[in-house]
């Protein structure tokens, strides 16, 4: 899904087809067919950057763009240097290779199934690049495929193109999200970046990078933005993103039966899930209104089950606050 592309006009489409083509040759110069302001290169820059992930070499923050009489001309820029490209290129598609040796994809596999197998690879094997945050020119891999599959270190920017990257790669249908995180940030900068797939027609919410960091602190696959719909999604994201995405039918809460309909729901899941089946990890999301009373009955309620198991000492117990879930790991630490 070349989502930004789709957005262009007619010339824009075309310079946005010639920016690709000399990334690919890396050329040094490019002549856009007809003259555009400013802001017209950039929305075209930002729509390649965004939808060709594959161009992780070419420097989209640093082109110079000179405006002639009658055309536009564009100098391009690399973050590394050009004799240097093509091996870097050859790295990062022998580190792609052995990620997707390691996904095993399989031909009977459905986009669902494919989403969930890069999802999982990519929350236990790259981690956040907290250093990266706010320094892009110093860490400027971060922010492309070359961080994921190259380092296994990423920012959201980086984590997001390189779900795409591999959505193209095995045919499914994604894109990357430009919006802003509605949670407060170290930094003080809100920008953020996920993904919208679509499946058998309906287009759901993916964020990577918080299940990733919110699994490295759990010791355990998170799934709290696993294909998700807006309702959820705009609780802790914004975006301009015109897709619809409604359903909950593939989020991993509704399809495991851990989607709790209410207190009676609750009690029944959990003695199901920890006198019967003897799990360690309770994880679900809460379906109705969560204010903070019900917050705190769904917290006593888990304690007071726990406490019926005889269970002493200390235990992992966590609230995603925006996505109503709560997840509680009775592992010893």
């Amino acid at each position: 899904m070349n989502y930004n592309y789709e957005k262009l006009g007619t010339g824009e489409k075309e310079c946005y087809n010639e920016i690709v083509k000399a990334s690919k040759k890396l050329q040094r110069m490019v002549t856009l067919p007809g003259k555009y302001s400013l802001d017209d290169v950039s929305k075209i820059l930002i729509a390649v950057a965004y939808d060709c992930p594959g161009l992780f070499y070419v420097n989209f923050n640093r082109l110079k763009i000179f405006q002639m009489p009658s055309q536009t001309e564009l100098e391009m820029s690399y973050l590394y240097d050009v004799e240097n490209i093509p091996d870097m290129k050859k790295r990062v598609n022998d580190s792609l290779k052995l990620m997707l040796k390691a996904i095993d994809i399989k031909d009977t596999d459905t986009d669902l199934v494919k989403c969930k197998k890069i999802h999982d690879y990519m929350v236990k094997n790259v981690v956040y690049d907290h250093a990266a945050v706010g320094h892009a020119e110093e860490y400027f891999e971060a922010y492309t495929i070359a961080g994921v599959f190259y380092k296994k270190r990423a920012v959201c920017e980086g984590v997001s193109k390189a779900f795409k990257f591999l959505c193209d790669r095995l045919k499914v249908d994604g894109a990357v999200i430009i919006g802003d995180s509605l949670l407060n940030s170290d930094s003080g900068n809100s920008g953020h970046a996920w993904n919208a797939v679509r499946i058998d027609g309906e287009y759901f919410h993916m964020d990577i990078t918080w299940d990733m960091c919110m699994s490295g602190q759990c010791r355990v696959n998170r799934y709290d933005y696993f294909l998700i719909p807006d309702g959820w999604i705009n609780t802790d994201h914004k975006s301009e993103w015109p897709g619809k995405c409604s359903s909950i039918v593939n989020s991993y809460f509704y399809r495991t039966g851990k989607y709790i309909e209410n207190m009676a729901h609750l009690e029944k899941y959990l003695n199901d899930r920890i006198f019967v089946k003897k799990k360690k990890i309770i994880y679900f999301r809460y379906k109705g209104k969560c204010d903070e009373q019900t917050a705190k009955s769904i917290m006593d309620t888990i304690s007071k089950n726990i406490r019926l198991l005889g269970r002493t000492g200390t235990f992992y117990f966590w609230n995603n606050e925006n996505q109503n879930v709560f997840f509680v790991n009775l592992n010893e630490y």
